[in-house]
């Protein structure tokens, strides 16, 4: 039913064109993280519709909706009643006139600006429906995507779901345009989910090309938080004094450019280092700093909570009861108005509703594959008994046009047979190299490839002919494949002859398996992926599907499998 739900809402949905969708990105691709410049959003979205020729008065309307919407919030830095209002008056109107990618980029932006100001419950319903349209239905963002997979990708991290979170950091990477800040804010946000998963190469590579991006495009404050979320990793990996000089220079930079939240974050981060390496008056000062910033806003009450635990250990070190006491109560204060808000607990609520929302999207999404097979197979029924009352109809008219001489034929199998044994003798008696190895693969599948076409055209025979001549055929299409044994020979030559090469991917790729190998080794000989898998002797599909999954298994690594 869910199938056919989305089915429904995709028939009645207006149709937005190519053309209309790429207006749209036309107008927000320079002012949507910079709508706070524009002192008349009104006039200008006026202006731009004229200029690119967007004449849907309602389309204009959600623009300038979502524009002063998320405008005003930034301006009152929180949750504010005009904005709210704009947001669903955008998603209403997008819905009430069936613009379903509008609808997603309203209901992303709504979402987004509730997670922003830490109403996570409130966004996450909106969320999730969007992610449930991209996971069921093939779906993709149109409006903004880069922006709009980013936005997704943050709050996924946000709940701890951090390799859901870099399925759609990744693909926003993957349409953003280089180098830009959103460029850098993405590996940057990559790499520290990778950090989460302790995967440190991953994240260490993400961070290197988020901060030479940062520095290119200026972009001080992304740097500044790069340098502090390095910091984590070198705390993990117990180098502590490359953590410090870390935090330092994110301070320093931080300073400079006086954004306090990231120097929350930065003196909290450093407080908690001192801590850990017993500097405890340096802990203090830093503490207490962190701590000012936090009182300064309502919305930082997780961070502030996460202060005063620290505080309340230092004080327990120190054995500062009438201090312990003190933060005791200021933690159990803070705790109840988180309750109301982003505390850990409505993360925890919502990670774990996330995770039972996501299993049950994984059983909709098979009741859906289940559904469509139903509708297939019925279609197939119908068109198998038209099919047969057509082959009924006119059998007695049909001849067969495409006879062929079955002396020939079998001339044509013995043949295949003679170049078979031809190639194996040339690689048995020649000097055993990879090229040799080449030419004898290239001349396989030459073989395979001509075999194939022999089985096919088997079919214009006789019943009695085809399976005599089709257990032979198969049995000489099987032969061609790689045994065990001539792997074991290909391998052993491939090892010899990239020695370097070998040693690096089996030094720095764990858990490479035989199969992993065999698909390595052919790409590095330049064998096609049809190549392969006659070779192999698997379906196309499955040598796509294997790469895929090295390329998913060693992420930003992938290409030194085959350098």
């Amino acid at each position: 039913m869910l199938f056919l739900g989305f089915v429904f809402f995709s028939l009645h949905s207006h149709a937005q064109t190519k053309n209309e969708i790429e207006k749209i990105n036309s107008i927000l691709g320079g002012i949507e993280t910079s709508y706070d410049k524009i002192p008349d959003i009104v006039s200008f979205i006026n202006q731009e519709a004229k200029k690119h020729g967007l004449k849907d008065k309602s389309i204009q309307q959600i623009i300038v909706y979502n524009l002063e919407a998320q405008k005003t919030a930034d301006l009152s830095k929180g949750i504010n009643t005009k904005s709210t209002t704009q947001f669903l008056k955008a998603i209403n109107l997008a819905e009430k006139k069936k613009l379903q990618h509008l609808q997603t980029w309203s209901e992303i932006s709504y979402a987004f600006y509730l997670y922003t100001y830490r109403e996570i419950k409130d966004a996450y319903p909106y969320f999730l429906k969007n992610i449930k349209r991209v996971e069921m239905n093939d779906y993709e963002f149109k409006i903004s995507p880069a922006v709009s997979y980013k936005k997704v990708g943050y709050f996924l991290n946000n709940i701890n779901e951090f390799q859901k979170s870099n399925v759609y950091l990744l693909r926003a990477e993957k349409i953003s345009a280089n180098p830009t800040s959103i460029k850098s804010a993405l590996h940057d946000n990559i790499a520290i989910n990778y950090w989460h998963q302790k995967k440190y190469d991953s994240a260490g590579y993400h961070y290197n090309i988020a901060e030479e991006i940062a520095l290119k495009t200026n972009d001080k404050l992304r740097y500044a938080k790069i340098l502090g979320n390095r910091a984590l990793i070198s705390i993990d990996l117990k180098k502590y004094d490359e953590a410090e000089n870390f935090l330092l220079k994110d301070i320093n930079i931080t300073e400079k450019i006086q954004d306090e939240k990231n120097m929350m974050f930065a003196k909290a981060l450093l407080a908690r280092l001192y801590l850990k390496i017993k500097r405890y008056n340096d802990c203090q000062k830093y503490a207490d700093e962190a701590l000012k910033i936090a009182d300064s806003s309502p919305y930082y009450k997780s961070e502030k909570l996460e202060i005063l635990d620290l505080r309340f250990q230092l004080a327990k070190i120190k054995e500062d009861a009438q201090e312990e006491l003190f933060l005791r109560r200021e933690m159990d204060r803070t705790s109840e108005d988180l309750k109301k808000m982003d505390g850990q607990e409505n993360i925890n609520q919502i990670n774990w509703k996330s995770r039972q929302e996501i299993f049950e999207l994984k059983i909709d999404a098979e009741k859906s594959k289940a559904e469509k097979a139903s509708i297939q197979k019925t279609l197939a029924i119908i068109l198998s008994g038209c099919l047969l009352l057509t082959v009924f109809f006119f059998r007695h008219r049909i001849k067969d046009k495409y006879k062929i001489d079955k002396s020939e034929y079998d001339k044509k199998i013995l043949a295949l047979m003679l170049e078979k044994a031809n190639s194996e003798n040339r690689l048995n008696t020649s000097r055993k190299t990879i090229d040799t190895f080449k030419t004898y693969l290239r001349e396989k599948n030459k073989q395979i490839e001509e075999l194939e076409s022999t089985v096919s055209n088997i079919n214009n025979f006789s019943k009695s002919y085809m399976e005599e001549k089709t257990t032979v055929l198969q049995s000489l299409l099987q032969s061609h494949l790689m045994t065990a044994e001539n792997w074991d020979l290909f391998k052993t030559n491939f090892m010899q002859e990239y020695p370097e090469f070998y040693k690096n991917i089996t030094d720095n790729f764990d858990d490479l398996t035989e199969a992993n190998l065999r698909m390595i080794f052919l790409t590095k000989l330049d064998l096609k992926n049809t190549e392969i898998a006659r070779i192999l002797g698997v379906t196309l599909e499955a040598v796509k599907k294997s790469k895929q999954r090295l390329r998913k298994k060693y992420s930003g690594m992938f290409d030194e499998l085959y350098q």
